[in-house]
């Protein structure tokens, strides 16, 4: 009767029958019901429990599914597995979300022999059966926040097709030497990780591509690290490391790299092997000068050199050709800008917080600087006349700086703004400009956006009239992507227009009735 009560001729009534499931698994005096036998069929190989908590029973009824190949348990309350779990031969996704009574797998665990995708997350697993090296199809393991964790297998290293590993905040004290074992591993998160070294053996996963140290017990690399030729991104942020090994600059394929809040002092010369290099962060280290060498990394498009202790920068950062984006705010200690970084011909942002009493005039010359924030140059008082060569400025930051220290009239500054850099959009929020400079600003939107038909007066009246519909925009909401309405203030509609939306933003603000 349960059965033929979730059962439709036109309906199979799935979500209400998984609550049941382990009853509608039961032996019934209706063996020949096909349409029992339809609905078994159409959840044997895919079961996803999102919400609902399932007494023990049900779980054993689900292992004799003998077909399931991905089973999705999601806030269970169960202790352990069954040990019949090891009769889904065909299961190739197993997923364990938010278990946080789950303290064991058993061993029949590395009878699954056909499983590719493995999670533990947020449970209180104590140790990894050493059954696991069993599964040797295993391409993705994600074992995040198992706070419980003693320990891994050494034969853990068999699990030679793994290709990505996830091992966030762990209490592990080591990785097994086996671990170097896993040549074909590609992407490895060790983010928030206890341990305070790596095995020597790590210098084995030639196939590693991306690696998350950040926020680790680390606190030095193995020699071996430079056999990592293949990697291109690596993390070691707010680690605990104190020195990088002298193979650490064999790494020549690196494209991202990220030192910041490391107790850095240098860098030697070597750090210029790094020449694929596209975006560094070595912001809050303990740095003081860089190396000549630095000048080699000319693949660099985004550096971060938010150092208060870096005194200098090397002559040679102007062979940087490639770089776009150069933060060196809160570099209070460097007091001369290198001649050389205006032949940076493609630097679109600039941020300094620096010692400099005013701007040299060669800044003039970096024709395509798009963003820059003096905000933090409290020496520097007025702008020489090249700065307003730079016709291509969308965004200025001043708010700080000494330009905002002496007397000035804030309206009449911020218009000679607009009307020196036709393409600015946005300035400081802390000034909150009146209705007319922020038409102003708006005016050169509409420049941007249709320079044919918004020419001079016509922009200018485009602008006022377009305001009070602007203005209703930003206290209701703007549409995003995925037509979703939210609030924006007027500083995070300017600012929204510095990026790839400017486009939206007007179509919107021109078409959109309110």
């Amino acid at each position: 009767m349960l059965r033929e009560g979730f059962l439709n001729e036109d309906e199979m009534m799935l979500d209400e029958a998984f609550e049941y499931y382990g009853e509608l698994l039961e032996p019934s005096n209706n063996n020949e019901d096909r349409r029992v036998q339809t609905l078994i069929a159409r959840v044997e190989n895919y079961i996803t429990f999102p919400t609902i908590i399932f007494p023990d029973t049900v779980l054993d009824s689900i292992t004799r599914l003998s077909s399931l190949q991905i089973l999705d348990l999601k806030s269970q309350k169960m202790r352990t597995m069954p040990e019949e779990i090891g009769n889904l031969k065909r299961l190739h996704t197993l997923a364990l979300y938010d278990t946080p009574n789950l303290e064991s797998l058993p061993d029949s665990i590395g009878d699954l022999t056909s499983l590719r995708e493995l999670t533990i997350h947020s449970s209180a697993i104590k140790h990894i059966p050493s059954s696991i090296g069993n599964l040797s199809k295993l391409e993705i393991l994600n074992l995040e926040s198992t706070y419980c964790l003693g320990y891994i297998p050494e034969t853990f290293g068999n699990l030679m097709n793994l290709r990505e590993f996830k091992l966030v905040h762990s209490p592990l004290d080591y990785l097994p030497e086996s671990f170097g074992n896993l040549t074909n591993l590609r992407e490895l998160d060790l983010t928030y990780s206890a341990f305070d070294y790596l095995p020597e053996s790590f210098g084995n996963l030639t196939s590693l591509r991306s690696l998350h140290l950040m926020h680790s017990d680390v606190k030095a690399l193995p020699e071996s690290f430079g056999n990592l030729t293949n990697l291109r991104y690596l993390d070691l942020s707010s680690s605990s490391l104190k020195y990088l090994p002298e193979s650490f600059y064999n790494l020549t394929n690196l494209e991202i790299l990220d030192l910041s809040e490391l107790p850095l002092s240098s860098l030697p010369e070597s750090f210029g092997n790094l020449t694929s290099l596209h975006e560094l962060d070595i912001g809050n280290t303990a740095i003081v000068t860089l190396p000549r060498s630095f000048g080699n990394l000319s693949n660099l498009k985004h550096l971060t050199l938010v150092c208060e202790k870096l005194e200098s920068l090397p002559e040679t950062i102007g062979n940087l050709s490639d770089l776009m984006k150069l933060d060196f705010s809160r570099c209070p200690s460097i007091q001369i800008l290198p001649n050389s970084i205006q032949n940076l011909s493609n630097l679109k942002v600039l941020a300094l917080g620096i010692s400099v009493e005013s701007l040299p005039e060669w800044i003039g010359n970096l024709s395509n600087l798009e963003n820059i924030d003096l905000s933090e140059c409290e020496k520097i008082k007025t702008l020489p006349e090249s700065f307003f060569k730079l016709r291509s400025l969308r965004c200025f930051r001043f708010w700080g700086s000494g330009i905002t220290a002496r007397p000035f009239d804030k309206k009449s500054y911020i218009l000679t703004l607009t009307q020196r850099f036709p393409s600015l959009v946005y300035i400081d929020h802390m000034f909150d400009p009146d209705e007319e400079c922020r038409i102003a600003l708006l005016r050169n939107a509409f420049r941007q956006k249709n320079p044919f038909i918004t020419k001079g007066k016509k922009s200018s009246e485009a602008a006022s009239k377009l305001w009070p519909r602007a203005l209703s925009l930003a206290n209701y909401g703007l549409v995003d992507d995925d037509n979703m309405l939210y609030p924006m203030e007027y500083e995070d509609a300017m600012y929204w227009l510095l990026n790839d939306s400017m486009s939206s933003f007007l179509d919107v603000l021109l078409n959109r009735k309110l």
